[in-house]
């Protein structure tokens, strides 16, 4: 009869519990906002913004456009891996714009996450909210992040006015923009992530989707683009 090894019990034992510690210190800690006497009485002051605004440079000629849903992991890997060095080294030299296109088609956490992202828009903080949910969600490989107390919780942690916020998430101000937005992208698209520059896809030769690039692949089609202006 084969002897147990407790050793190595103990050790995969413990390794579990430093992973699993680890993904809860980095998930958003929730606490009990009690919405019900912080917003009593109170109603959505700010009025529908329907566009985000590019980051970046607005006059830049070079736009890079993508289109992504917040639980598809090729799309949250696609943002941390390529998508920030970018922000890093061309949006924020000036160099290009970038505009993000929501989709919803992964459930009512995707849905969730989208409207999350316009209440955040509501007050000017759009792309810290996206940054920090969909980078969280890479980090922990979970789409729990998008649950609405947790969506809240983020608003409150980045200094939202999170009443606001929450009347908005709550309310289904953004449910049919965020729909429409959905059903109009795939009039363009077969998947996510799909990237444009200056309206034309980022495709290989046959025309095919290069969906979530490295970072070296989609650099060297900024640089071609910007060879061209």
């Amino acid at each position: 009869m084969k002897k147990i090894n407790w050793t190595v019990i103990i050790i995969v034992l413990i390794i579990a519990s430093f992973l699993i510690g680890y993904g809860e210190m980095l998930m958003p800690r929730q606490k009990n906002i009690d919405l019900t006497s912080v917003c009593q009485g109170k109603t959505l002051q700010n009025k529908e913004i329907t566009e985000i605004k590019p980051l970046g440079d607005s006059k830049a000629k070079i736009i890079l456009e993508v289109y992504s849903d917040y639980q598809c992991p090729a799309c949250s890997h696609y943002y941390n891996n390529t998508i920030k060095q970018l922000i890093t080294d061309y949006v924020d030299t000036n160099k290009i714009s970038l505009v993000y296109n929501d989709i919803a088609f992964e459930g009512n956490r995707s849905q969730w996450a989208a409207e999350a992202g316009h209440c955040a828009n509501d007050q000017d903080k759009f792309w810290e909210y996206h940054d920090k949910i969909i980078s969280l969600r890479y980090q922990t490989n979970n789409t729990d992040v998008y649950e609405k107390a947790s969506l809240i919780t983020i608003a409150q942690q980045l200094g939202l006015d999170v009443c606001e916020f929450s009347l908005c998430l709550d309310s289904g101000k953004y449910t049919q923009l965020v729909k429409d937005n959905t059903n109009a992208a795939f009039k363009k698209i077969t998947g996510t992530p799909t990237s444009f520059i200056n309206g034309e896809m980022i495709s290989d030769d046959q025309g095919q989707n290069l969906g979530p690039m490295k970072y070296e692949v989609l650099k060297a089609k900024i640089d071609e683009a910007l060879t061209k202006i």
